[in-house]
């Protein structure tokens, strides 16, 4: 109970059935994804649509494909926030058998496709500890 009370998503027994495991997981991924209808407003002209699975920069809609769209979600939900490769992976629904590098390389290509609108820097790297979107005034 003290994991719980000190924020844990969940809390599973060491000797739980592997039904009961993925359960949680499957749990904890609703939680993490984006809901049809939800937005997410990263700056007053910079929002995230989970419908069309876009980031709106002004007028302009970036169709991002889906796994770097779930990684500025997590991120975008969380401004400021550093979250683990762990916490980012299973935003991502990335299988734990994938190659270790795969979030380091989602970052890479989100950076790619956020280049042309001069919003990679917002993604940062905290060496040992994980990814954070900045926000404009922390950039500043």
């Amino acid at each position: 109970m003290a994991a719980l009370n000190a924020g844990a998503d969940a809390l599973l027994p060491i000797d739980s059935p592997p039904q009961l495991i993925r359960a949680q997981l499957a749990r904890l991924r609703e939680r993490l994804a984006p809901q049809t209808g939800d937005r997410v407003q990263l700056e007053p002209l910079l929002e995230l649509d989970g419908q069309t699975r876009t980031l709106r920069i002004q007028d302009h809609c970036l169709s991002l494909p889906s796994q770097q769209f779930l990684l500025l979600w997590a991120l975008g939900a969380r401004p400021g926030d550093i979250l683990s490769p762990q916490e980012l992976r299973l935003a991502m629904d990335i299988p734990a058998r994938a190659h270790a590098d795969t979030v380091h390389t989602a970052v890479a290509r989100l950076r790619r496709h956020l280049r042309p609108h001069d919003l990679h820097q917002r993604v940062q790297t905290v060496h040992g500890a994980g990814y954070r979107w900045a926000t404009e005034k922390s950039m500043q």
